[in-house]
């Protein structure tokens, strides 16, 4: 996995440059777990597991409330 280069992948994935260095962090970690269990992820993780059990969620805290480009916001209404 060292030579997948993650962090830039991340960028490509994610609106804000900001997520990369996190999605990257546990991108690996999917993969390093094998696994999509949160608690799998925070093991194969640096750092105390409660702490990485709570990276995911917070990196999805922020995705979810991220602007996408093109999503309707109220200066650019969808008109039905």
């Amino acid at each position: 996995m060292e030579h997948i280069p993650f962090e830039r992948f991340a960028e490509l994935l994610f609106d804000s440059p900001q997520l990369a260095p996190a999605g990257a962090e546990i991108m690996q970690a999917v993969l390093k777990a094998g696994s999509a269990r949160w608690t799998e992820i925070a093991t194969a993780m640096s750092g105390s597991e409660s702490a990485a059990y709570k990276r995911p969620q917070r990196l999805m805290e922020s995705i979810r409330r991220a602007p996408f480009f093109g999503a309707p916001n109220a200066q650019n209404k969808v008109k039905t």
